[in-house]
């Protein structure tokens, strides 16, 4: 199985159907490349905030809001893209509103035949509890990819060895670990707890990163990391 996991550059789309041609050429690539799973990276769905005016998009809590709306829109291009290209995809995460002002940081899973499902992240940074709206998931979840059990840690779960723990015990011997980290300690510490989980679990793990900087975005203003495939002994590196 190939599974490609992206090092995706922040941008500054116009518009949904800017930000949804993107998504579209950087799919396709990964299956000219035969992948049959691709990773997304954290808090991609933020790059749209870049469509919403000046005081919306500076003001992170607004912008959750606002994104809201474009939701419906952003599952159905995913879905689509995954059963046209017949490839899996773990689309990132997406901030989805749960109740009045509270949001989970939801990483979506879209198969080519229509399943649509997501594990919530757990564990909160710093920023993330600070904004006051962000809560945690409850749940931990196994996917099917063609008889291979799958398991999703966003960003700052891999650091938890108990609930990966948890989840090689479910049967997941790939996880898949969409991140966004903007300082050099934080991709440290993801990509260590990305290690230490593949070798205490015995299993796969996929990372997939952002990269670049977005001025305009409280969130995506600097990125960093490497997008990583840990492979037990086997380390793979992607360039940039």
């Amino acid at each position: 199985m190939k599974v490609a996991v992206a090092k995706y550059a922040v941008g500054k789309p116009t518009d949904f159907e800017a930000f949804a041609a993107r998504q579209r050429l950087v799919l396709e690539e990964a299956r000219r490349g035969g992948a049959e799973l691709a990773v997304l990276p954290e808090y991609l769905s933020l790059e749209l905030a870049a469509t919403f005016k000046p005081s919306i998009r500076r003001d992170f809590n607004a912008s959750l809001a606002a994104l809201q709306a474009l939701q419906p829109a952003w599952l159905a291009l995913y879905a689509d893209l995954s059963r046209e290209l017949c490839m899996t995809i773990q689309a990132g995460t997406f901030l989805t509103q749960v109740g009045l002002d509270r949001y989970r940081n939801r990483a979506w899973w879209f198969a080519p035949d229509g399943t649509r499902d997501y594990q919530d992240k757990l564990q909160l940074t710093g920023f993330e509890k600070d904004t006051g709206v962000i809560e945690g998931g409850d749940e931990l979840k196994v996917f099917d990819l063609n008889g291979v059990r799958a398991g999703i840690a966003v960003c700052y779960d891999s650091e938890f060895p108990l609930p990966v723990r948890a989840q090689r015990e479910a049967g997941v011997r790939l996880l898949l670990v969409p991140s966004c980290t903007d300082t050099q300690a934080g991709a440290t510490r993801v990509r260590v707890g990305c290690m230490a989980r593949a070798l205490e679990n015995r299993m796969f793990i996929a990372q997939a990163v952002t990269t670049g900087a977005a001025d305009w975005s409280p969130a995506l203003d600097t990125n960093t990391g490497e997008a990583t495939i840990y492979a037990l002994s086997l380390i793979q590196i992607s360039e940039p």
